[in-house]
């Protein structure tokens, strides 16, 4: 629940917990007083807030929960891919007065990384591999180099990247680890997962940390959470230089799929694929 603490402190925690899975939802109040329920992260609409093994079963279990709460008007399941378990479960267990809509599709963009950097790196064109190449040179010729941080305790590693934000170029735009929102986000994140499962890479001139990637690891699965570098150092080919050294080292751990996060310019050179996922909105008959 990181990003309701960060980004919706004003919703409330919905969790329903049953035999067969859970749903981790929030409670808030749309612009025409309507009750919604919806994931945590309603502004990405990344994740999927219903978890089960069996789709069939803890969909008919959550919505026969909700069905006998008349609180809340709309339910918004994001997460999902046509025709998945899970959209035909919710699809199936409609009730047939129930209104159901879609939402703007999410997209987010993945690198089939199957643990191999070089047939990763071979898919890419001519002119990305070189300007990879130049981007390594030149920051070996500012003195960047990187290191492996991995296993940090939360409040070092935050530490060490704020330090960083503060030279960033992200730091006027609002959009780095210093503006409150993001802060508080970050924080919840890095402390709610498991320190075994954080990825932190950290560029260093003159021992001193000049830039950083960090991202988290689940079952094969690695999600770039956030980087950045100190922007004197703009021209050094930092953030390529992180990105070369964090796909090798994902590769040599076998992980297989990376996920880069939503649509932008500079990623999909680095993407292989785009990923589209759906949200249901679920309407109550009586609203």
């Amino acid at each position: 629940m990181a990003a309701r603490l960060a980004f919706g402190p004003e919703t409330d925690a919905c969790s329903l917990r049953g035999e067969h899975g859970h749903a981790a939802l929030i409670r808030w109040t749309d612009s025409d007083g309507r009750t919604v329920l919806s994931p945590a992260d309603r502004m990405w609409r990344f994740g999927c807030p219903i978890v089960g093994a069996d789709a069939r079963l803890v969909v008919r279990e959550v919505l026969d929960h909700l069905v006998g709460d008349p609180t809340w008007a709309l339910l918004a399941v994001s997460g999902l891919r046509r025709d998945s378990e899970l959209w035909n479960a919710l699809l199936v267990n409609l009730r047939d007065d129930m209104l159901v809509g879609l939402s703007e599709p999410t997209s987010r963009l993945l690198i089939d990384l199957d643990g191999d950097y070089e047939q990763w790196l071979g898919r890419r064109s001519r002119k990305f591999r070189a300007g990879l190449r130049n981007a390594s040179r030149r920051a070996v010729e500012a003195g960047v180099h990187t290191v492996a941080a991995h296993g940090l305790d939360p409040a070092t590693l935050l530490e060490r990247i704020l330090a960083v934000e503060t030279c960033s170029w992200k730091l006027h735009g609002g959009t780095g680890l210093n503006s409150p929102s993001m802060a508080t986000f970050y924080s919840e994140l890095v402390h709610r997962v498991d320190a075994s499962d954080l990825r932190l890479w950290l560029a260093q001139r003159d021992g001193a940390d000049v830039g950083y990637v960090l991202g988290a690891l689940s079952s094969g699965v690695y999600r770039g959470l956030q980087q950045s570098f100190d922007d004197r150092l703009a021209k050094a080919g930092i953030g390529n230089l992180l990105a070369i050294r964090q796909l090798g080292d994902l590769a040599t751990e076998g992980v297989e799929l990376v996920d880069l996060g939503m649509p932008i310019d500079y990623k999909a050179r680095w993407a292989d694929r785009e990923d589209i996922t759906e949200t249901l909105v679920l309407q109550r008959p009586d609203q």
